[in-house]
């Protein structure tokens, strides 16, 4: 289940319906979905994935305008792979386009960086979650101490795809002391 954090006002939330709700305030959709299926393929068999959750993932897609999923897996036991992902998605950045990841496997953290006004937080997501955040949203992701994620990627088209890194934002503030250096 998820963990939402504020580090700079020492908070954390284990609740899903305050998280839910924190979340919600923000524009950010959040919940929790079960599988069919407790046994799901260890590979990266997208179809079979996709159509363990195809009861949940279908009518959410076409409610939210997502027109396309896919699989994506990042593993330590991948090295070369998973560093040329984080090193994208560990800037922050803000798209387009609406995102959603619903998480297989594993687990993960976004950090989100909402406006000057407001403190910084990170989600952690574990299998089961499932995150929209809104266009125009400054966030970045970054893997915990498992360093094994597995999720389904939903989108609304392909130029979503494309990242704005958020420079206007001073994103370092808001990550913990020991991961300051991997941020932009």
């Amino acid at each position: 289940m998820a963990v939402l954090s504020i580090p700079s006002r020492n908070i954390t939330i284990t609740n899903q319906q305050e998280i839910q709700q924190y979340l919600f305030n923000r524009g950010i959709h959040f919940e929790h979905w079960q599988s069919r299926n407790s046994h799901l393929p260890k590979s990266d068999e997208q179809q079979k994935i996709i159509t363990d959750y195809g009861h949940r993932l279908v009518p959410y897609m076409r409610q939210n305008g997502y027109q396309s999923a896919e699989i994506i897996s990042m593993d330590a036991r991948k090295p070369k792979q998973t560093a040329t992902l984080m090193r994208r998605f560990l800037r922050a950045h803000s798209c387009t386009k609406s995102e959603a990841r619903f998480f297989v496997d594993g687990e993960g953290l976004f950090w989100f960086h909402m406006d000057a006004k407001e403190p910084g937080f990170s989600l952690l997501c574990q299998a089961g979650d499932l995150i929209a955040v809104p266009p125009n949203t400054c966030h970045w992701f970054d893997m915990t101490a498992k360093r094994f994620v597995k999720a389904i990627r939903l989108f609304i088209d392909q130029s979503g795809l494309f990242l704005r890194q958020a420079i206007a934002h001073r994103t370092t503030e808001l990550l913990p002391p020991n991961q300051r250096a991997i941020a932009v």
